[in-house]
């Protein structure tokens, strides 16, 4: 914080309001300042535990919503599922993302994994592949091509050729990773990696 302080100020001739939030589990018992005999220095220092998680979950930024998990609350059924509810209006590739976030963020509330993992069986977010337009275009795509190389690559892995074309545009336009992609059309990541590999793509 010192570093960052002198470093702001040597370039904008201000001095900076800093302040430290610890998302830890356990008590927060880190120092807020810096007290030498020629040198004392000292920050704001809040733990997220002491904010309401309503604070978060209003925002219009999903990623507050999603960090309202570390948050302070009464009811963590509920703030789970609204957390859930906000993000499953989001397209596949978002969605991805997000819960990306979320299951890390979640490692840091142990007592929190488990209600989730139950919740996730009984209400799942889902990923509807029609709805989304990288998905349509390799639909369309695939159709165009007809009996061409996308059905015969993509029935020797398995994949239709739609998949195939989901795969393919969604690294070219997006640049999303094998993982990524593996997650959102439920698939390999080895089926993923062959046919990036074999448009050039990896």
């Amino acid at each position: 914080m010192l570093r960052y302080y002198t470093h702001i100020y040597s370039v904008y001739s201000k001095e900076p309001e800093q302040t430290v939030l610890y998302i830890g589990h356990n008590r927060l018992n880190m120092p807020d300042r810096l007290d030498y005999k020629k040198l004392k220095f000292s920050y704001n220092l809040k733990d997220i535990k002491s904010i309401d998680c309503n604070e978060l979950l209003k925002s219009d930024d999903l990623n507050d919503v999603v960090l309202s998990v570390l948050c302070e609350t009464k009811d963590e059924r509920s703030l789970i599922l609204e957390i859930a509810s906000r993000l499953s209006s989001l397209k596949p590739l978002e969605l991805e993302d997000y819960k990306l976030k979320f299951r890390n963020l979640i490692r840091l509330r142990p007592n929190l994994r488990e209600l989730t993992e139950k919740l996730e069986v009984e209400m799942p977010i889902t990923i509807n592949f029609e709805d989304d337009s990288l998905y349509q275009a390799g639909l369309e795509k695939g159709i165009e091509k007809g009996i061409e190389k996308g059905i015969e690559k993509g029935v020797a892995q398995g994949l239709s050729i739609a998949k195939r074309n989901y795969i393919i545009n969604s690294r070219k336009n997006l640049n999303v990773t094998p993982e990524q992609i593996a997650l959102t059309i439920e698939d390999t990541v080895e089926n993923v990696i062959a046919v990036l590999k074999e448009e050039g793509l990896i």
